[in-house]
């Protein structure tokens, strides 16, 4: 049999002692049995008496004195006065050690800094006023309220970005920035618990933060775990501006958990709007790049077919050299027809233009209703307003460019009768 089994084999049989003999049985320093007055020995104690000293390499010390003489449990009768009993359970070196408390305040008191650390309560254990053992199986509601404590607990230490003892507990600290501050700085928490703890009313369980403390390795975690980092450190902010209290801040920030989950989503919530933010503002740039490339990509096609100039140019010189009516009318004619087509050409870019700002309003109405709906930010409603104004003011910039290019076109042709005019008066 297991040392393991030894021990819960010793801590059934030391309950059913107490629980016989609990009038004449003092439990002290929650491991010695002493007895506080002489008790008639029946045959029920003497079986457990027995059984005990079979155990004896488990326990730290067991003796009997029947009338003043100590005596082995194999001698022990049936009427005989026990007159010193002297049971101590535990050894020095035992790491699963028994421990029998009055109740459950004085048992967890008694272990509150390791329970602090992330330590459980030792697994045999009797209470003697509620007359409750740990191994019943049931677990009453101040254990549960420990265990969703130490749960919380255990999730500050995983965020924590340094750790270190204390004589109560432990201190953890989280770096973050605080609300005006420029510079990260350290924000101190004190773990520490007694039993007043498991009386803190409505204490959630982590829920849906369990998957920071089973430490998750993929960006969305980490992400929550920034998010919830920052939410304990504007919680202990507030609470610690708050009127001084007795009350531990540990305490007071898990009775204020709504406020720090609050924090928590809040803080999700702007993240989210600020990605969507991010988002919609490169939609509406591309979209702003788009209609810019588009609108200079009208003029750069007229650019390209603008050859009525230096054709028109050319065909006014032809008229310089030639002498006769008819070469007059077909370079003139010409000239028109060069002319008339560039016209045609610039007159389409118009076009191009009337269907690009109809474009535009409609594709940018759609993105402001589409912001007012998804974001409700004023800041992106006037961007969007400023570039479309922006195109509409490049539209209107590049249709006074085609306007100019027309007035070039035809100021050629128009050259042509004033230069055969000219030559005219020189001839004769």
């Amino acid at each position: 049999m297991t040392n393991h089994k030894n021990k819960e084999v010793v801590y059934d049989l030391l309950v059913k002692l107490y629980l016989s003999c609990k009038e004449y049985i003092e439990v002290s320093s929650f491991d010695t049995f002493t007895l506080i007055k002489e008790m008639t020995l029946n045959t029920d104690v003497i079986s457990i008496f027995k059984s005990l000293e079979k155990y004896d390499a488990v326990l730290g010390k067991f003796e009997i004195d029947i009338d003043y003489a100590n005596v082995d449990s194999d001698d022990l009768e049936e009427g005989d006065t026990c007159t010193k009993l002297s049971i101590c359970i535990n050894k020095a070196s035992d790491e699963k050690p028994i421990f029998f408390a009055t109740c459950a305040k004085e048992l967890i008191n008694k272990h509150s800094s390791f329970l602090a650390t992330g330590e459980s309560l030792p697994t045999l254990y009797y209470l003697i006023n509620d007359e409750y053992k740990s191994t019943s199986g049931v677990k009453p509601i101040w254990l549960n309220n420990l265990l969703v404590v130490q749960d919380w607990f255990k999730l500050f230490r995983t965020l924590a970005d340094i750790e270190k003892p204390s004589s109560k507990g432990e201190l953890v600290y989280f770096i973050a920035k605080k609300d005006k501050d420029k510079f990260l700085k350290h924000t101190e928490l004190e773990l520490l618990l007694d039993y007043s703890f498991t009386e803190i009313q409505n204490v959630p369980k982590l829920g849906e933060f369990e998957a920071l403390v089973k430490g998750k390795n993929d960006l969305h975690t980490e992400e929550r775990k920034v998010f919830f980092k920052q939410a304990i450190v504007e919680v202990l902010t507030e609470l610690n501006g708050e009127a001084a209290s007795e009350s531990p801040i540990i305490k007071s920030m898990l009775e204020n958990i709504d406020k720090l989950t609050a924090s928590y989503h809040e803080q999700v919530q702007v993240f989210i709007q600020n990605f969507a933010l991010n988002e919609f503002h490169n939609s509406v740039e591309n979209k702003y790049f788009e209609y810019l490339e588009n609108i200079n990509k009208t003029v750069g096609d007229v650019q390209a077919k603008m050859f009525a100039v230096p054709a028109s140019l050319i065909g006014i010189g032809a008229l310089l050299k030639v002498s006769n009516w008819l070469s007059y009318s077909f370079i003139i004619f010409g000239i028109f027809l060069v002319c008339l087509f560039s016209q045609f050409i610039i007159s389409e870019q118009f076009s191009r233009f009337k269907q690009i700002q109809d474009s535009i309003n409609f594709i940018f109405r759609k993105l402001k209703e589409e912001g007012i709906q998804k974001l409700d930010k004023t800041k992106v409603i006037k961007e969007i307003r400023e570039m479309k104004e922006k195109l509409e003011a490049a539209i209107e910039n590049k249709k006074e460019r085609l306007i100019w290019y027309t007035v070039f076109v035809w100021i050629n042709f128009f050259l042509a009768p004033i230069v055969l005019l000219l030559k005219s008066y020189v001839i004769y």
